[in-house]
């Protein structure tokens, strides 16, 4: 069967989300091919879209990584490709190989609920989704702040050190709780449409790929109170705030679980840092501030998605908070030692 390599590598890769290397369910590091269509599930998520024509014989379960690897590395433009005995074979000029393949699907995709009714999926949905994701915690002991709170009026996360609310019409039938880590994926998938089953929330896209991760209905603790603010001084953020954290990014990306920088602000003057296991970086900004000098740890790409649509900020007691048109975000705010305070910025 002779097939376009793109082609075939971008049906591949958009159903990736679905494996998982860690043995939840067997083949779940696997592409599996069945009735013209591939999918993969991890027991969080499930992926399905179907092949590109000529190869919509193919039936089996291959293993994911090597498969994708030799397809991104091959030069060829249109490549063949077949199932002999337990091997996925791949033949282009002058090369072939084969990846270990079984016969007999094991992926229990029976357990994903067919969507039946799909809805418009509102504009604004994958910002909210990508903002909030980014205010979920990783405390696999505490499952709400591992999730995103998928409400029919917004979309909230916290995790215990800051919250978001992003306000928009989700058109979901009730609220649930959705794995931040599973429905992050669909930022990057173009959504257009989704549809709710009993423990399953769907997207799909105009490529027909469906993507599915579990929902759960369980109570979730009204994040009214968090985002409220007592008594507190308006500030207003410096500029070149969000290439400085930008650069700072650079040292913090390398905390791959907890990639933050931490933000200083004492009279007169704002500092943002970024440390990893290679070095660090420190920027210094003026900005109109008197006060107590405090620090809150943040995000890189948060921070920049808040200034980018809101200059302002109100600093209270113990959090800081920026209410834009579309959302409202808090931290928690640390107190900076006297010496620290004290500390002269080069």
């Amino acid at each position: 069967m002779r097939v376009n390599r793109s082609e075939f590598l971008t049906v591949l890769e958009s159903v990736q989300p679905g494996l998982t290397n860690q043995d939840v369910v067997e083949q779940s590091s696997c592409f599996a091919f069945q009735n013209g269509d591939v999918f993969t599930f991890n027991d969080e998520i499930a992926c399905i879209r179907q092949l590109p024509k000529p190869v919509r014989k193919l039936a089996g379960a291959v293993q994911a990584l090597p498969l994708l690897n030799i397809l991104r590395k091959l030069p060829e433009d249109d490549i063949d490709v077949m199932i002999e005995g337990d091997e996925f074979i791949i033949r282009g000029k002058g090369r072939r190989n084969g990846t270990r393949t079984q016969a007999e699907i094991l992926l229990p995709f029976d357990k994903v609920e067919k969507a039946a009714k799909w809805k418009p999926l509102h504009e604004d949905f994958t910002d909210a989704v990508y903002i909030a994701s980014q205010c979920v915690g990783k405390d696999e002991s505490n499952y709400a702040a591992t999730c995103l709170h998928v409400h029919p009026n917004f979309i909230e996360a916290c995790d215990n050190h800051q919250a978001i609310r992003y306000s928009l019409e989700t058109n979901v039938r009730e609220a649930m709780l959705v794995r931040g880590s599973s429905i992050k994926h669909i930022v990057s998938l173009d959504m257009v449409e989704f549809a709710e089953t009993d423990t399953w929330i769907h997207f799909r896209n105009k490529t027909g790929l469906t993507f599915s991760c579990r929902r759960d209905v369980q109570e979730y603790e009204p994040l009214d109170n968090t985002l409220k603010l007592g008594k507190s001084v308006k500030m207003t953020f410096p500029k070149g705030l969000i290439e400085a954290s930008d650069r700072a990014e650079v040292y913090s990306a390398e905390n791959a679980d907890e990639n933050e920088v931490t933000v200083e602000i004492k009279t007169g003057k704002l500092k943002v840092i970024g440390e990893g296991s290679s070095g660090w970086f420190v920027e210094v900004k003026k900005v109109a501030y008197e006060g107590e000098a405090i620090s809150f740890k943040v995000g890189p790409k948060l921070l920049t998605e808040i200034v980018k649509k809101y200059n302002d900020c109100h600093i209270a007691a113990d959090r800081l908070k920026v209410k834009t048109g579309k959302f409202v975000y808090v931290v928690a705010l640390g107190r900076l030692k006297e010496k620290e305070a004290a500390k002269e910025e080069e």
